[in-house]
């Protein structure tokens, strides 16, 4: 498994043109647990509503991954404005040794693009800085739009796997298409 080392510092914050990625904290729980308990929200990732006390130990669940691996998930706000809007950042996915690109965000802010946006600094950072070599995602059957971005980042269909207790659409970029399309 990746860790992070010396020569590749762990990042705290992260932005795009309209989004701040903050490594995730203690002092993020509130805003997740508001974003968490938002059926709509959760419906591709849970399948329902998290409680508080899920959020808190969800929150220490990712600040646990950032500590043993030196990367993570990070809590999203715009950059003018400090209110949690969602997470994404890079992790491994469940259990394996892959590294998967995870996002999620509040209502108001679907259909405007952020998850490309967000998408596309999280693959330079895991490629350019991590020094990664391939970078997976996953979203459920149903959720076409995930399946989209995904698409949309450039990332290759591999077909149905089976991962957080669901069957889903498994994608993966590799780092040297992704090199040349960075020079072409």
């Amino acid at each position: 498994m990746l860790r992070v080392s010396a020569s590749h510092p762990a990042r705290s914050t992260l932005d795009t043109a309209r989004l701040r990625l903050h490594r995730v904290n203690v002092e993020h729980t509130d805003g997740f647990a508001a974003l968490y308990a938002k059926p709509e929200v959760m419906r591709h990732l849970t399948g329902k509503p998290r409680s508080h006390e899920e959020t808190v130990a969800h929150v220490a669940k990712m600040m646990g991954h950032w500590d043993a691996h030196g990367f993570g998930l990070f809590a999203v706000t715009l950059r003018e404005a400090p209110v949690i809007m969602g997470r994404a950042g890079l992790c491994y996915l469940e259990d394996t040794g892959l590294v998967e690109i995870a996002y999620l965000f509040d209502t108001p802010y679907w259909g405007q693009g952020l998850a490309t946006e967000v998408g596309r600094e999280l693959i330079r950072w895991g490629f350019e800085e991590l020094g990664l070599e391939r970078i997976y995602g996953v979203a459920n059957l149903e959720n076409v739009a995930s399946q989209v971005v995904l698409r949309k980042l450039g990332m290759e269909h591999e077909g149905r796997a089976h991962h957080y207790g669901n069957e889903v659409e498994r994608f993966r970029r590799s780092v040297e298409p992704w090199r040349a399309g960075r020079n072409g």
